[in-house]
């Protein structure tokens, strides 16, 4: 799938369009999102924190959109945490990678039994690449018909 139709799809959740997530790359193993300041800053001027846990949060779609077969799993988020580090006075950025060995592990686990467990953890940067939150967020991969999801229309 290339950028601009994961931008596209991101669009279709009217929330993190209205955000101006955008798609900085999406490709097997990997992504990275970035959020702007203009429009989710608080009344201190700052991002708000609810902005950047969607944006820690959004990692979890768009890397299994582009890593695995979405119309055979499925991911649900089971857990995150976010430790907040410093004000945000700029765009956000966030990058994930989960390595072959991992995906093949888990496209394994879900082949036996339906479904697998994973996590990572994710730094938040500013643009001047400090740390502004670190999030820990645990997924489930599950097949279709383990769960009554039905599988995205349009991809």
């Amino acid at each position: 799938m290339s950028l601009g139709a994961f931008q596209a799809t991101i669009n279709e959740t009217k929330i993190l369009k209205h955000m101006g997530l955008q798609v900085l790359e999406a490709s097997r193993g990997r992504c990275k999102l970035r959020m702007p300041l203009e429009g989710n800053d608080n009344h201190f001027s700052t991002m708000h924190a609810g902005v950047m846990y969607t944006l820690a949060e959004t990692t979890g779609g768009v890397l299994f959109f582009a890593t695995f077969d979405v119309h055979k799993y499925f991911p649900l988020v089971t857990e995150m945490k976010i430790q907040y580090r410093r004000a945000a006075t700029s765009a956000v950025t966030v990058e994930v990678v989960m390595e072959e060995a991992e995906i093949q592990r888990l496209e394994t686990l879900v082949a036996e039994s339906g479904k697998a467990a994973y996590s990572w953890t994710t730094r938040l940067l500013d643009e001047q690449g400090q740390v502004v939150a670190v999030s820990t967020n645990q997924y489930q991969m599950r097949a279709h018909g383990s769960f009554k999801v039905k599988p995205p229309s349009k991809l």
